[in-house]
Order: structure tokens, then sequence, then C-alpha cells
């Protein structure tokens, strides 16, 4: 059920998004900069015309780098705006199997699933255009599944992940680190530090690296 509807969801989104598209409904230009950005890039150049700053000269969004091999192969400005949504997709299933894990019965934890799909901030998201920190929803996700499954080292790739969405999800993690260094207090300080006092000491150095250098 929950797969269902993830790809009903995916198909939908992606076909309104490619609707509005291709009948100029398109408004703002994130878009167009990320696709004039990726293109330039893949060819070697860095000029960006479309607001005469470079990549990480707008936002500091290194995961937009990943689209790379993709704009390669599927020249369309439209494939970023599909992954974009399919990993909001992903949402459904990955919030089913974290609520399995916490030991959800199957009937609710599909509910679950379902109304992450169903909430309108997760349509809205999907249909307004393309943005990398858009991405940062299924990757906390994925982050606190991690968690849950106490996978360290999933758990830092999918922090990192987030951190490389925008410069401004380091507070955010800063703050969940902060936050969860005390409530598990009950834990040995050793393990609390792997999961929250060295992902959060990432997390400020990577903001000052955003805001002062690059």
């Amino acid at each position: 059920v929950i797969t269902t509807v993830a790809v009903i969801s995916f198909l939908v989104w992606t076909w309104t998004s490619y609707a509005r598209w291709a009948d100029f409904q398109y408004r703002s230009f994130d878009l167009a900069y990320y696709v004039q950005a990726i293109w330039q890039l893949i060819h070697g150049r860095f000029d960006v015309s479309v607001e005469n700053v470079p990549l990480l000269g707008n936002h500091v969004e290194p995961i937009v780098f990943l689209f790379a091999p993709l704009l390669a192969i599927f020249r369309h400005p439209m494939v970023f705006v599909a992954a974009q949504n399919a990993l909001l997709a992903s949402m459904g299933p990955v919030g089913y199997s974290t609520a399995r894990r916490l030991g959800f019965p199957n009937k609710q934890a599909c509910l679950l699933g379902v109304a992450i799909l169903l909430a309108p901030a997760a349509g809205f998201i999907a249909l307004h255009e393309f943005h990398p920190e858009a991405l940062a929803a299924p990757f906390l996700l994925l982050m606190l599944q991690a968690r849950v499954t106490k996978s360290l080292g999933r758990h830092w790739l999918w922090f990192a992940a987030v951190l490389a969405c925008k410069e401004n999800m380091a507070p955010l993690l800063a703050v969940y680190c902060a936050t969860f260094f005390i409530l598990e207090r009950h834990r040995a300080f050793a393990e609390r530090c792997r999961w929250y006092a060295w992902p959060m000491n990432v997390a400020i150095l990577w903001f000052v690296i955003c805001v002062r250098v690059i």
C-alpha cells in the first residue's frame, strides 16, 4: 500500500510539475539557475548568468553537484524536479519502515507513511519548482531511521547529506545534536559523543566555513 501511494504521489507531482513548466508557469529563477550552473559545470565552465554569481555564491548547496551526472545523461531541465520528487516520495516507505522499527503495528505504520505523503507541505514542496533544500526532508528522515536502527555509518552519511543541502541546515542539526545529547544522558558519554557531540562540532564548523570562507 505505501509503495503504491509513493509511486502515485511521485507520478502526480512530477506530471503536474511538468505541465506547469511546459505552460510557462514557473515564475522564479531557481530551476533555471541550477540547470544553467550544472550545465556549465559539466562543460567545464563556471559562469552563471541567471544571477551573475557562481554556483556556491548564492547559497552553499554542494548537494547539487550530484545532479551533474543526471543532467549529462538526461539532458532536460525537469530531471532536477523528477529526482527531487522521487526523494520526497521515498519519505512514505522510509517513514513506514521507521515506524515499524519503533514497534508500531503494520496498519498504523502504513497510515503514518501515507500521512507523510498526504501532508500539504510535502505536496507544496514537490510542486514548487526545484530547491536543493527540499532534499533535506527525506535526508533528515533517513538520518532518523539510521539512529533508530543504530547504524552510525548511515547516520553520518545522511547527516552530511543534510548539511550539503543548504548552509542553514547546520544550525538545525547542531540544535538537534545538542538536544538529544541531553535527552539521552542515561546513555554512556562515549556513545553520546559518537552520535551527537562529534556531529554537532562538524555542523558548527561547516556553518563557520560557509559564512566565513565559501
